[in-house]
């Protein structure tokens, strides 16, 4: 899934930005170091980041800076993210409404791009998978489990 994800980022044409979604802090540190390893720079947006408005500075306003690495809870509201012309889930949020915030950063009143491309990167057969289905169904992943729709069987 990361190397994919790495393939991916490397094809964005240049001078194109893109945000990269993801759920768990060692995920966004194994983004982080894969892009370092690729020299390309980034910035990281999630709880243990020192200075916020720096890092979303530098992506806004940086060329060098194409890819914003930010935590889905840390990122969801209230930024905007208007440069991005990619975004890629690495790991989607749970719930519906989140996942809509989350692609509405980017796409806002001011953007400079014409489009933008939205990945998510799951894994066959996986949770993940599943989440996705609901999601696209216009479902909220956690309602459907207090409803009782999903049962273990469908997680397998």
């Amino acid at each position: 899934k990361l190397d994919l994800l790495m393939d991916l980022i490397e094809e964005m044409p240049e001078g194109a930005k893109g945000v990269v979604f993801h759920d768990f802090i060692w995920s966004g540190a194994a983004i982080e170091h894969g892009l370092a390893e690729r020299k390309i720079v980034c910035g990281r947006l999630w709880s243990g980041t020192k200075n916020p408005g720096q890092v979303l500075d530098s992506f806004n306003q940086d060329a060098r800076c194409r890819i914003l690495v930010a935590n889905n809870q840390s990122a969801a509201y209230g930024l905007n993210l208007q440069r991005a012309h990619y975004v890629f889930f690495y790991e989607s949020p749970t719930s519906l409404i989140d996942r809509q915030q989350a692609e509405r950063r980017c796409r806002r009143a001011g953007q400079k791009s014409d489009k933008v491309f939205i990945y998510d990167l799951v894994t066959r057969n996986s949770v993940e998978s599943k989440l996705l289905e609901y999601m696209e169904d216009g479902k909220d992943l956690f309602a459907a489990i207090i409803d009782g729709k999903i049962l273990k069987e469908d997680l397998r």
